[in-house]
């Protein structure tokens, strides 16, 4: 199991979408003995400030923001825990200027790229089984949700316990 720390923040559908979502995630966590985890699209992964400083430094963050429509547009892969099987989401302007706009609240020099995704599985499986995955759940997420509030998940814990 991989334990992330700190906070993250995130955007989290709502509606009939984050539904949708949770069911995908739930299913597959049984079948595949995965973690469960809250539908999020991760604005910026681990945070290690306090508390308070975080909950301060986001309200700052969401003051530059303004309602946006993320954009999911097919479903992917990679070998890494966290973004084991996602449904990728279109590199918008105004995404990549939450990120970069967080990122500068809250000094983070990490230089590493932004990949927005919404993740649907958490883990280490092989190739042929998220394969698998895509072609059932094919194109059912080619749809877009409206990022209108900043989530923070404290994930000092297993996914199964994150805290929003």
């Amino acid at each position: 199991m991989v334990i992330a720390r700190g906070y993250s923040l995130c955007f989290v559908p709502s509606g009939k979408f984050y539904k949708k979502c949770s069911k995908i995630i739930n299913e597959l966590s049984k079948k595949y003995n995965a973690p469960r985890f809250e539908p999020h699209v991760t604005i910026i992964p681990q945070i290690n400030l306090s508390k308070e400083e975080v909950i301060k430094k986001t309200s700052e963050l969401a003051s530059l923001l303004k309602p946006f429509t993320i954009r999911l547009k097919g479903l992917d892969y990679n070998k890494e825990y966290f973004t084991c099987l996602f449904a990728k989401v279109k590199e918008s302007k105004l995404i990549m200027e939450a990120n970069k706009n967080a990122r500068r609240t809250f000094w983070v020099k990490n230089k590493a790229s932004y990949m927005p995704h919404l993740s649907l599985m958490y883990g280490f499986f092989p190739s042929k089984i998220k394969k698998e995955i895509i072609k059932k759940i094919g194109k059912s997420l080619n749809t877009n949700f409206k990022a209108d509030r900043i989530f923070i998940f404290d994930v000092n814990s297993s996914p199964e316990e994150w805290k929003i």
